[in-house]
């Protein structure tokens, strides 16, 4: 489910640019910042109660939930949800 959503981010985001260079000097800023504020690089736990709130709207949060999710085996309802935000993230771009 992240990798649909992954793909659609990316394919929107190049639509936006003329040059491919361009394209991918950007999003590359941009995909260092979702990986940090997401909780891929280090947990958001350790981030600023504000960045934990902001946290929730990348789709890199959701991708790391699910990864925890797997990890510690929680509820099935849970999981339902963060597919269902991935695939509202991927169907919107």
């Amino acid at each position: 489910m992240f990798t649909f959503t992954s793909v659609s981010i990316s394919l929107a985001w190049n639509s936006f640019y003329r040059s491919k260079e361009s394209s991918f000097l950007v999003f590359m800023s941009v995909i260092t910042i979702m990986a940090i504020l997401g909780g891929v690089i280090f947990p958001v736990e350790m981030l600023p109660d504000t960045f934990q709130k902001v946290a929730v709207i990348f789709p890199t949060y959701w991708f790391v939930e699910g990864i925890e999710w797997i990890v510690s085996g929680e509820n099935a309802v849970d999981l339902l949800l963060i597919y269902g935000v991935l695939m509202l993230y991927g169907t919107f771009f």
